[in-house]
């Protein structure tokens, strides 16, 4: 039979002979230096049952250490070992040393007629040393990538302790990861349960990074074509550029795809450059475009024309400027004769509009003008109508006023009748003045003061028509300066008008310009897409 314990081994062995029966056994404990540990006597028993003796044997030598005796009574022998002895027959050994482990010991059971069984027993003292830890140098490689470098496939060293076994170890770097250009070394080290640790350093071999290579386009996918005394080279797919450590790097080429340079650009040279400072360039050749069609005016609306006489001669007003268009230059200026707006003579029915591409290609457009015959606002005639009426009835009155005056002016002074009213008005006041002195001077004062009275009120009436004939004269100016002002204004906003017109159109020109661009530089990025995708697809 074959009994198993946990770090222990049991071997029990019965041998039977005749009526007499002896049963012998052994086993290894396995226990750390320093601790304590507990050995079965291989028997389940119990001091009461009988004599139950622990000795130890050394160099061959019995030497008791725990011995029992039927009144339950029990002792251990510390000088050899503190040991305690259980009920069940088992002895607990503590603090076990170096030195325990070179002794066997021996359970033995029995009776007052001696003993019939025993059982031997050794232990297996592990030191508490630290554990193992072994790399080979040849196992680790570095190369450069970026500025920095990575420590890689080193094989992890194996650590070997004679009581955990083999130990996780712990290396920095790790392997695998980018780490500065400065880690030259590896460092390991593992740590057993009772915290001893061991490692080991051991040197990385550096591996230098070869140049990145760097494709030529294909030649159908470069182009150029001349924008005035300037040439766009256009189109072109940037070549790809490779590197065994870094992978793809950018690529700087020039003249860029896309922008204006002069027409002597006729190579374009792109470069890269990886991590290490290596560098590859390539050059290659564009293919010249140098033809282009002209550019494309339109005719405006006709209702967008008219003009107006002024004296004799005529505005050409209103008519929106034309739109010329050109595949390669987009939105151009366009000239028109006569602009709208200034005064030209009554002859020019028409109006001429022409542009002019950067290659000297030429459109032109002709278009004739209405004619609108009135030249004065409709609301300042009718003003100016109404001023000049209210001004001939203020200067009539006022002429009559003055005739009026003058005319009895005249009466009163001339010399017969100043006489004749001077003798008789002598005489009426001589009369009176003989008849009652006192009323006389009443009734002359009276009417002295009547005469000035009815001269102060028609003082105060002419004052009052000439305040009247002004104060509308002053409402007449108001309102025609009030017109003036409006018109004036219409002049403005129309001028205003035409001038946000006009920015509109750049703004709208330069945009269908940055557009084209656009348009060029993600069909140029598509390209280089589709290469991409076909490169993985065939890698």
């Amino acid at each position: 039979m074959l009994k198993l314990f946990p770090r222990k081994a049991h071997v029990i062995c019965w041998i039977i002979i005749g009526s007499f029966v002896q049963a012998q056994g052994f086993s290894t404990t396995v226990v750390k230096e320093g601790e304590d540990t507990i050995i079965d006597c291989g028997v389940q028993t119990t001091v009461e049952d009988g004599y139950l003796r622990w000795e130890t044997m050394n160099n061959g030598i019995p030497v008791d250490l725990a011995y029992d005796i039927r009144d339950g009574k029990s002792n251990c022998n510390d000088r050899i070992i503190n040991c305690t002895l259980y009920a069940n027959g088992s002895i607990q050994l503590e603090s076990v040393s170096k030195e325990d482990d070179d002794r066997y010991y021996r359970c033995l059971r029995g009776d007052e007629d001696g003993y019939n069984y025993y059982s031997d027993h050794r232990l297996l003292v592990l030191s508490k040393e630290s554990p193992s830890i072994s790399q080979s140098p040849t196992s680790a490689i570095a190369f450069k990538a970026s500025r920095k470098g990575i420590i890689h496939s080193y094989g992890e060293p194996v650590c070997e302790d004679d009581v955990d076994g083999n130990l996780p170890v712990d290396c920095y770097p790790p392997s695998g990861i980018i780490v500065d250009r400065g880690y030259e070394t590896i460092q390991c080290n593992c740590t057993d349960s009772d915290g001893l640790m061991d490692n080991v350093i051991f040197p990385v071999s550096r591996q230098m990074s070869s140049p990145p290579s760097i494709e030529t386009p294909h030649r159908e996918s470069v182009s150029s074509y001349h924008i005035g005394k300037k040439g766009v080279l256009h189109g072109y797919n940037a070549p790809v550029c490779e590197d065994d450590v870094d992978g793809n790097l950018p690529v700087d080429c020039y003249p860029p795809s896309g922008i204006i340079v002069d027409r002597g650009y006729e190579t374009i040279q792109c470069n890269c450059i990886d991590s290490d400072g290596l560098m590859d360039n390539v050059i290659f050749p564009v293919s010249k475009k140098t033809t282009s069609s002209s550019p494309s005016i339109e005719t405006p609306h006709r209702e967008s024309v008219s003009s107006y006489h002024i004296g004799k001669k005529g505005v050409l007003h209103g008519y929106n400027a034309t739109v010329c268009e050109d595949d390669v230059d987009g939105n151009l200026p366009v000239v028109c004769y006569p602009p709208s707006g200034i005064i030209v003579d009554r002859e020019y029915e028409t109006i001429q509009c022409n542009c002019t591409d950067s290659d000297g290609l030429m459109d032109s457009v002709t278009f004739p003008v209405t004619s609108i015959t009135h030249w004065v606002h409709p609301g300042w005639k009718k003003a100016f109508i109404s001023l000049l009426v209210i001004s001939i009835l203020i200067i009539l009155v006022l002429i009559c006023c003055y005739l009026y005056m003058k005319l009895k002016k005249s009466k009163a002074y001339h010399p017969e009748n100043l006489a004749v009213l001077k003798g008789s008005k002598r005489r009426k006041e001589d009369d009176k003045m003989a008849a009652d002195p006192e009323e006389f001077n009443l009734i002359e004062s009276g009417a002295k003061d009547k005469q000035i009275s009815d001269l102060e009120d028609e003082i105060g009436k002419l004052k009052a028509t000439l305040n009247n004939s002004q104060t509308e004269l002053t409402q007449r100016n108001e309102e025609v300066s009030f017109l003036t002002d409006q018109l004036k204004q219409k002049e403005t906003q129309e001028t205003e008008m035409k001038n946000k017109l006009e920015e509109q159109n750049e703004k709208i020109s330069k945009i269908e310009k940055e557009l084209a661009v656009k348009e060029a530089e993600n069909n140029g990025l598509e390209k280089r897409l589709e290469d991409k995708q076909q490169q993985v697809g065939t890698s």
